[in-house]
C-alpha cells in the first residue's frame, strides 16, 4: 500500500527525501516537509504484513494535511503529541482528540483531512491490509458495529471516542519507533510488538467470556474520589495513568467504575463539566469567546467553538448573541 500526503495543498514529493544512507532498511522511506511556516518529516517502513508511519510537523498556525491512500486498510491509530481534526470522508467519522490518545480506524480507500493545532503534532500510523487485519479482532459484542461498518466498505472508526494511551502502550511505541535495524530478527521483533500494541489497544485481557469483570468493593470511594479531582481540575486535568496513581487505583479499574458512576467516560465527564462552564459564562456580556475558551481548558477559540456546535448544534457566538 503506497501513501501520498498533501501539505497545506502541496504534494511532498519523491525529491525532497532525505539520504536514505542513515538507514540500514531497503523498506524505508523517508521524507522532509520545509515549507515557510511549516516543518518537520515523516517516514513509513514496510513490512511483510504491515506499514508504519509516522509524522511529526512543528507549526506556529493551523495545518491541513490530507492523507491518500490506495487501497482500503484498516489502523491502528496513535496520536503521540498535539490536538487533531480527524475527517475521514463518511458521514459521522470525523473525530478531534488531543495526544497522547489512540483509536482503530477503517479506511475505504477515500483522502483523510486532519487540522492539526500548533505548535507540533506527532503521529504514528499501523496499517495492515483490512482482511488480515479483522483476524486479529474478535468477535465481540462491542466490536460487532465495527465489523458491519468495515463489511459494508465504510469508513469509520473501532471506537466512538479516543482512548488515553496506556503505560505500556506508550513503551510499546517507543520500542516500535526506535527499533535498531541492527537488532537481528528487527521484522520479526517489530510484528511481536505490533501485535502486542493491538492487543493493548483492544484490551482483550480485559474481556471475559460473558460479562463485565465485578468492580471490587473498596474500589468505589476511589471512583468517588477521582470524580471529585476531575471536576476540581477540568480545566487542566490529569492524564488518566495520574489521576489512576492519586487516588490508589489502577486504570482498568478507573475507566470501568468511572463509567459506571457516571455513565461517561473521564474524557467524556471533562467535556460535560467544561461544556456546562462555557454555558454559563457565555451568558455574561462582559465575556468574549476567547476568555470564555480560555476558562474551561481550550487554548485556541476555534477549537472551543467546533466541541461547543459538537455538543449544541450552534457556534459559542450565536448562543451568546441569544442568551447574553
Amino acid at each position: 500500500m503506497n501513501l501520498q500526503l498533501i501539505v497545506e495543498g502541496r504534494t511532498v514529493h519523491q525529491d525532497d527525501v532525505a539520504d536514505f544512507s542513515v538507514f540500514n532498511e531497503n523498506s524505508l522511506e523517508y521524507q522532509i516537509i520545509d515549507l515557510p511556516e511549516i516543518k518537520g518529516w515523516y517516514r513509513v517502513s514496510k513490512h511483510e504484513q504491515f506499514m508504519v508511519f509516522i509524522l511529526e510537523v512543528k507549526s506556529n498556525k493551523t495545518c491541513d494535511i490530507e492523507l491518500i491512500a490506495e487501497h482500503d486498510h484498516m489502523e491502528m491509530s496513535f496520536l503521540l503529541k498535539g490536538e487533531v481534526d480527524f475527517e475521514a470522508g463518511q458521514p459521522g467519522t470525523n473525530s478531534r482528540t488531543i495526544g497522547p490518545s489512540h483509536n482503530i480506524f477503517h479506511s475505504n480507500g477515500d483522502s483523510r483531512k486532519f487540522t492539526l493545532s500548533p505548535p507540533i503534532t506527532k503521529w504514528l500510523a499501523i496499517s495492515f491490509p483490512t482482511k488480515t487485519f479483522l483476524e486479529y479482532i474478535p468477535n465481540f459484542p462491542e466490536f460487532r458495529s465495527f465489523h458491519t461498518t468495515v463489511q459494508n466498505h465504510q469508513s469509520g472508526f473501532l471506537f466512538t471516542e479516543f482512548a488515553e494511551l496506556s503505560l505500556s502502550m506508550t513503551q510499546l511505541i517507543h520500542e516500535i519507533e526506535h527499533c535498531s535495524s541492527d537488532f537481528p530478527f528487527k521484522c520479526l521483533l517489530i510484528k511481536i510488538k505490533v501485535l502486542e500494541l493491538l492487543w493493548n489497544q483492544m484490551d482483550l485481557s480485559d474481556k471475559g467470556d460473558d460479562a463485565e469483570p465485578e468492580l471490587p468493593e473498596s474500589e468505589y470511594s476511589k471512583i468517588e474520589q477521582a470524580r471529585s479531582i476531575v471536576e476540581q481540575n477540568y480545566i487542566d486535568p490529569p492524564h488518566l495513568s495520574e489521576l489512576a496513581r492519586r487516588v490508589g487505583s489502577n486504570e482498568f479499574y478507573l475507566k470501568k467504575g468511572f463509567k459506571a458512576l457516571t455513565g461517561m467516560t473521564v474524557f467524556g465527564y471533562i467535556h460535560e463539566l467544561r461544556m456546562k462552564k462555557a454555558v454559563e459564562l457565555l451568558t455574561r456580556q462582559d465575556w468574549n469567546i476567547q476568555q470564555v475558551a480560555e476558562a474551561v481548558g481550550y487554548k485556541y477559540a476555534q477549537h472551543f467553538s467546533t466541541a461547543f456546535k459538537k455538543s449544541f448544534g450552534t457556534t459559542p457566538g450565536k448562543y451568546k448573541q441569544r442568551y447574553s
